[in-house]
């Protein structure tokens, strides 16, 4: 496997070549930042990556709103009842309206412990609070380790 960096404008970037797929030659190109030194550093980063997992990771795009909704349509033939409207009233209530803007790949241990402040600023009980955050966690990790849309669960 064979990587490479360029600078395009002000911005560096580095292209990995990842072999000949279903006949195909395929190549991934990322923007890292605006130092020699910093895209180095992610091209080695990337290649660790590949080498130990043998496939190449790429943070996903899509909104938390949207994977919020694939979350729990997974999820729906997995939990009880009850344990899924508290789930689905959760995401609607708390999840989707405080965190639903941002990317996935943007959900950070800041973010979260912002928003679980928040609630109990806003006055909710210590329960409540802690059922969203279970849901958040739980959808965390799924994005982890069912979906592979982001690499490390930003809340354990």
């Amino acid at each position: 496997m064979k990587g490479s960096v360029r600078k395009r404008g002000g911005i560096w970037y580095y292209r990995i070549n990842l072999g000949i797929i279903d006949n195909e030659r395929k190549e991934t190109e990322r923007a890292v930042g605006t130092s020699e030194k910093e895209v180095w550093k992610a091209l080695r980063q990337a290649m660790v990556d590949i080498d130990q997992t043998g496939r190449y990771f790429d943070p996903s795009s899509k909104s938390f709103s949207d994977y919020l909704d694939e979350f729990i349509e997974s999820r729906e033939l997995n939990l009880k009842e009850y344990t899924l409207i508290r789930y689905k009233s959760a995401i609607k209530n708390h999840l989707k309206p405080a965190l639903g803007k941002y990317k996935i790949k943007n959900i950070s241990p800041a973010l979260i412990q912002k928003f679980i402040d928040s609630k109990k600023r806003e006055g909710f009980s210590q329960n409540t609070t802690l059922l969203i955050f279970a849901v958040l966690r739980k959808a965390l990790k799924y994005a982890v380790q069912l979906f592979g849309y982001i690499k490390i669960n930003p809340k354990g």
